[in-house]
């Protein structure tokens, strides 16, 4: 019989008990026995990846038109948000809907967070997710091992060292898992 383990994932943290998207939230998540936290990425004028759910804040100024400086205290660099998630796996969801002023049709967003990511030498511990295609196969290809490891899309066009490839959790697109294109 196959044993299934729940965990739980603390969505923008613990933002019950703290304003969500917080370094408190990602904190007290782990605190209160959360698996995982969720938090949504953005990215400033000056290029610093930062966490926030809406592409504005309250008072009606885009993020991606301000310099991380000029943001309120309570915003965390994702680097600072990913450091307050120790000991838990983060799903890192890139917000980048045509819909919103920020978005970025380059995918370059992409780019950056994955790059951070790998920078931080963590694989097991992300999970990069967005509702925009384009976006998640943009994170598809960049993901290359620093190591020279291909990841499971690169494997199924042929590419790579199937020995010494392991899984990458990826992404998902609208909450159900992403398979890739060929695109």
């Amino acid at each position: 019989m196959t044993r299934i383990e729940t965990q739980v994932i603390a969505h923008r943290g613990a933002s019950r008990m703290a304003r969500e998207n917080t370094v408190e939230a990602f904190r007290l998540a782990a605190v209160v026995g959360a698996h995982a936290v969720e938090l949504d990425v953005r990215r400033t004028a000056d290029e610093v990846l930062v966490v926030h759910h809406d592409p504005m804040l309250p008072d009606g100024r885009l993020i991606a038109g301000l310099d991380a400086a000029d943001l309120p205290a309570h915003i965390p660099s994702l680097t600072a948000a990913l450091d307050a998630c120790t000991g838990m796996w983060v799903n890192v969801e890139i917000k980048n809907d045509p819909g919103e002023g920020d978005f970025d049709p380059t995918d370059s967003i992409a780019d950056h967070t994955v790059a951070l990511l790998q920078a931080r030498a963590e694989d097991d511990r992300w999970v990069i997710s967005s509702f925009r295609l384009e976006t998640v196969d943009r994170c598809r290809a960049g993901t290359r091992d620093p190591h020279g490891l291909a990841d499971l899309h690169d494997l199924r066009r042929g590419g790579g060292d199937h020995r010494r490839a392991r899984p990458r959790r990826l992404a998902s697109v609208g909450g159900q898992p992403h398979q890739g294109t060929d695109r």
